[in-house]
């Protein structure tokens, strides 16, 4: 079960109903991501042992509004489920690294890592 969101900025597709995976396929995550985000995880908030994976594979830069929302996501998710991202570039972890979302949060290099960690 996969659907595009308005401006394409993101998809979200899950399996099982406790999984959701959420793919920014924007080169950049900002305030229109963000806000994006805090509508696709209002579902979630509901759902015990429900897991967010975040993947950031496509995004190249992410700013502030970007950042908040991650680590809202992962306030807001927890504590009855979880997040984690992947496919994060090394500019983007190393933002999330030196804003400490990292400590809220789970990181894997890629989508197949993530999967296969969480199964």
């Amino acid at each position: 079960n996969s659907r595009a969101l308005p401006g394409d900025c993101l998809a979200v597709s899950h399996s099982k109903p406790i999984r959701y995976q959420i793919k920014i396929e924007s080169t950049a995550f900002g305030a229109a991501e963000a806000g994006e985000i805090g509508r696709v995880i209002e579902p979630l908030l509901d759902t015990d042992n429900a897991l967010l994976v975040l993947d950031l594979s496509a995004v190249e830069r992410i700013d502030w509004h970007g950042l908040q929302a991650i680590a809202a996501a992962a306030g807001r998710v927890r504590p009855k489920g979880d997040v984690v991202v992947c496919g994060a570039s090394h500019e983007v972890a190393g933002m999330i690294h030196l804003v400490r979302i990292d400590q809220k949060l789970r990181l894997f290099p890629n989508l197949e890592a993530a999967c296969q960690a969480l199964d």
